[in-house]
């Protein structure tokens, strides 16, 4: 079988024996991959035409801002980085030790950081991120909004919260807000009585 630049076609067919109390259970697995892509063989003219997220305003992934996503959760890093990487240059990054010895060489202009690495690391760490990467902004992951570590982490360095559930428009939203490319706005109105 013979496979060309953007041809997708099963690839693999496996049959594994599982073991199970009643005997041995035949799962057959089919794997399917894009060869252009996994083997870097696609011209930058194919990958450049691969269609972006439904939302996505294209003038901003030419900016190129960057991001680093810190946190030890893979799975939570990779869906952030999901909702990021068609506007941003998003990077995830599994520890914040990490994240500094790749700002050294790549600055970012955000972080995304984790409760949980802020409950590891302590609140002050916020003031040394800051103090080594100048002009960077934070903003931190929390569980809720409610979260007395998450809020204190707003008087000691981080620029803003983002609590779960994460919705891909409020995330981006306030990712948009950290690096200017929003202002949030408030209404001021008075209540006659």
């Amino acid at each position: 079988m013979s496979h060309f630049v953007g041809d997708v076609r099963p690839v693999t067919k496996t049959t594994t024996l599982v073991g199970t109390r009643q005997g041995r259970v035949a799962v057959s697995l089919l794997i399917v991959i894009r060869y252009d892509i996994c083997l870097g063989l696609a011209s930058d003219s194919l990958i450049s035409e691969a269609p972006m997220q439904i939302g996505v305003e294209s003038s901003r992934a030419v900016e190129n801002k960057r991001i680093f996503i810190v946190d030890e959760d893979e799975i939570f890093r990779a869906a952030l980085q999901f909702m990021l990487h068609d506007e941003n240059e998003a990077h995830e990054v599994a520890s914040l030790s990490d994240a500094m010895t790749k700002a050294e060489t790549a600055k970012p202009d955000l972080i995304l950081l984790s409760r949980a690495i802020v409950e590891t690391q302590g609140v002050p760490i916020l003031k040394d991120i800051t103090g080594k990467i100048p002009g960077v902004k934070i903003i931190v992951v929390a569980d809720s909004a409610q979260d007395e570590l998450a809020r204190s982490t707003l008087r000691e360095g981080a620029h803003a919260l983002i609590s779960k559930p994460l919705k891909i428009e409020s995330v981006r939203d306030k990712v948009d807000q950290m690096l200017g490319r929003k202002t949030a706005f408030a209404v001021q109105f008075s209540v006659l009585g």
